[in-house]
């Protein structure tokens, strides 16, 4: 099933935030804040402070159960981060986006727009029943992985043509280039799964890796 574009760009930002407190946590200055703000798209109120920060520290874990959980508790968690906030749903055309749905303010603190907009976007995903793809933590040419590095079947590995863990296995040799600190979470699974040989990364990444692996 395709989503909507904004459904896509909240469960992206959710992953990345959530995927920002693995070690190394890569979420504890303003500036990293920023960074994910901007990669993300996000619009509207900025305070740009201590507290923001500390806001949306404190939201991952709420996000990482909301995408963890299995589809009817998910959907109790989505009944009351929207409860929380009094989200109404409307509408919205600015900065170029064609008409999608906000459902606070502009101006509300931003650790409850992201909150509101995630719960939004899996409102989506649980009525489609495709909590499975959000169990996929990364791919190598087409293998989805879960965070423990096991083979995960979404409903995407049926329309897709390539090769199965199984056959990927039987390479001799296999080598994946990863670069970028956000790719930790990935990196991770990748390695667990023992379907690689090697890796092509850099310093910063190959250290994060011998760290927490």
């Amino acid at each position: 099933m395709l989503f909507a574009y904004d459904t896509e760009a909240s469960l992206r930002a959710a992953v990345a935030l959530v995927n920002s407190a693995s070690k190394p946590d890569t979420l504890t200055e303003i500036g990293h804040l920023d960074a994910w703000y901007a990669e993300n798209g996000f619009t509207g109120r900025r305070d740009g402070d201590a507290a923001e920060l500390e806001a949306l520290r404190a939201l991952r874990p709420v996000l990482r159960e909301l995408l963890t959980v299995g589809r009817d508790d998910a959907a109790a968690l989505v009944n009351t981060l929207l409860a929380d906030a009094h989200a109404l749903p409307q509408l919205r055309r600015h900065d170029g986006l064609d008409w999608h749905i906000h459902a606070v303010p502009a101006d509300a603190p931003l650790e409850r727009r992201v909150a509101v907009e995630v719960a939004m976007a899996m409102v989506d995903v649980i009525r489609a029943d495709e909590m499975s793809r959000l169990g996929v933590c990364a791919d190598i040419s087409g293998v989805f992985l879960s965070a423990d590095g096991e083979p995960v079947k979404a409903d995407l590995t049926e329309r897709m043509i390539g090769i199965d863990a199984d056959q990927m296995r039987a390479i001799p040799e296999v080598i994946v280039i990863a670069f970028g600190m956000a790719k930790v979470p990935a990196m991770r699974a990748v390695l667990r799964s023992g379907l690689i040989d090697g890796v092509v990364t850099h310093t910063a990444l190959a250290r994060a890796l011998l760290d927490v692996t």
